[in-house]
């Protein structure tokens, strides 16, 4: 699955009770970005230290790969099934 990271200014999006750490919801209707934020949402952080681990993982590595080249996707075909059903 591909995705799109972008990073705005938290003062960027006045009148939203934003902290660090707190998760939120997007979806867009009406051609509009409509952003929705629990307020009784505390910011998540995890005791759990497989759980810390976990997000660690995601927020340093999401994104980040590269594809193998065309060439060497197709010499394997369960790799090229699994490219083509999860990248394109």
């Amino acid at each position: 699955m591909n995705a799109i990271t972008l990073e705005y200014p938290v003062e960027s999006l006045p009148g939203l009770p934003l902290k660090e750490g707190l998760r939120f919801f997007g979806v867009i209707r009406g051609g509009k970005a409509r952003v929705q934020i629990s307020e009784s949402q505390e910011p998540q952080t995890s005791t759990d230290p497989r759980q810390a681990a976990l997000e660690n993982f995601i927020s340093k590595w999401s994104g980040k790969g590269t594809l193998l080249p065309k060439e060497q996707i197709e010499q394997d075909p369960r790799l090229a099934y699994l490219t083509a059903k999860h990248i394109h």
